[in-house]
């Protein structure tokens, strides 16, 4: 019994040799490229945390003397042979897309961007992943620098006009999703000012925001979860006691709701098309985008 343990013990050592790594780290401590540790962090929300496994791949191809396209391409290869990875494919489109909230930032615009589609429990998740050098930004080193990812649920749909509030609840309730936001209606009272109506309004748990439009009596809300027939019914009659009405956007002369509508995860793609198609009074779709940083500052490396 004890030469079988001693035997176990042994194989254990060897097979941790051979491969070089366990699932994280390699046997100099360094994070391990060619494991599957970065399948522990394969969704939108901790793909940051990925960071470190990429850029010791990008660190070890620097070693090659390699065009830039080359280099992405095998980047684009080593992440399809990722267990957790669905496809993998550089795009070829303008890498350069950022938020305008950071654009002030000191960042350079990335070397390549690949689209990735992950596999998270049977649920499909989709990013793109930027690539850019290394600060400073004359280095030859490349490092994963952001990325950006359709947020889970989150389908915005634009409604057609509406000439009452109870017509589009009626078109929320034919949908059948929940709702996560509706902006894009306005009101105004002839009997009561913003702020008297904001005593009434103001603290209903179906409203966040409350907009005003400079120079209008008009003030709009930015309502949630507008699925739930009691909250509908409570706005509702709250219009009717205080004498609130639908008015129309005073620089376009109409009123046009815009609904966020949370679909089974996984079918973003899928719904974005379908509530364009299935349901005539909507009139355009778009998923939603965040973008996060893969680094801790925009200025350290692997």
């Amino acid at each position: 019994m004890k030469k079988l343990f001693t035997f176990v013990i042994t194989l254990f050592f060897a097979m941790s040799v051979f491969t070089g790594c366990t699932n994280e780290q390699d046997v100099n401590g360094d994070f391990c490229y060619e494991c599957d540790g970065i399948c522990q962090y394969a969704n939108v929300e901790d793909f940051s945390k990925t960071t470190p496994f990429i850029d010791a791949y990008l660190n070890h191809i620097s070693k090659n003397d390699w065009s830039d396209e080359q280099k992405l391409q095998a980047l684009t290869d080593w992440l399809n042979a990722k267990p957790c990875i669905i496809s993998a494919k550089i795009e070829t489109e303008n890498a350069s897309y950022f938020s305008t909230s950071l654009k002030s930032m000191p960042i350079q615009p990335p070397k390549g961007k690949i689209a990735i589609l992950l596999d998270v429990n049977g649920i499909t998740q989709e990013l793109f992943l930027y690539i850019g050098p290394r600060y400073p930004y004359d280095s030859d080193l490349w490092v994963a620098t952001y990325y950006q990812y359709i947020k889970p649920r989150e389908i915005i749909a634009t409604i057609q006009p509406v000439s009452s509030v109870g017509m589009l609840f009626d078109m929320i309730d034919t949908v059948g999703f929940e709702v996560a936001g509706l902006t894009g209606l306005y009101f105004s009272s002839t009997e009561y000012s913003q702020e008297e109506l904001f005593n009434y309004y103001g603290g209903k748990p179906y409203i966040i925001a409350i907009g005003t439009v400079p120079g209008s009596p008009d003030f709009s809300p930015t309502f949630i979860n507008m699925d739930n027939k009691d909250y509908q019914d409570d706005w509702l009659k709250l219009m009717t006691d205080y004498q609130i009405l639908l008015t129309k956007y005073p620089y376009s002369g109409s009123t046009i709701p815009v609904v966020t509508f949370l679909v089974p995860e996984g079918q973003e793609r899928e719904w974005e098309s379908k509530l364009l198609t299935d349901y005539e009074f909507i009139t355009s779709t778009v998923v939603t985008w965040e973008l996060e940083s893969m680094r801790i500052t925009y200025f350290d490396g692997p």
